[in-house]
């Protein structure tokens, strides 16, 4: 059976209650970019997430292509193949081993000018 565009957003809805209210539509929506490349495997996506697996789910051939780039060259790939919302600071790309999807979530929301509301939960807490 084909996976269909609803099967999509479904993959991509799993990440909303990991993160904040204000949060949650900016997640929602970087995790369905990504579900439209990575499918099931998008169910997976938590806030604690680094973008180097996130790399590696793209599949064995974008990283195998991408084997003899450093981080940020990765990361502009992953740009690329990815679009905008993904386009990152050089000093986050520059750590793409660490740098959680958390960091980007934050990253885009502020990019956007979302507001973000100081919150005493732990990162990734739901609610």
């Amino acid at each position: 059976m084909a996976i269909t565009e609803r099967d999509l957003e479904l993959y991509a809805a799993r990440v909303r209650w990991h993160f904040p209210p204000e949060l949650r539509d900016t997640a929602f929506n970087l995790a369905y970019s990504l579900a439209c490349r990575v499918g099931p495997k998008v169910k997976g996506l938590r806030p604690e997430t680094p973008l180097d697996e996130i790399i590696y789910w793209l599949g064995p051939l974008y990283v195998q292509g991408k084997d003899s780039l450093d981080n940020v060259e990765k990361i502009i790939a992953m740009e690329v193949d990815l679009g905008s919302a993904f386009v990152l600071p050089d000093e986050l790309a520059s750590r793409a081993d660490t740098v959680t999807f958390l960091e980007l979530v934050r990253h885009v929301a502020r990019k956007e000018g979302l507001t973000m509301r100081s919150s005493g939960r732990s990162q990734g807490s739901r609610r």
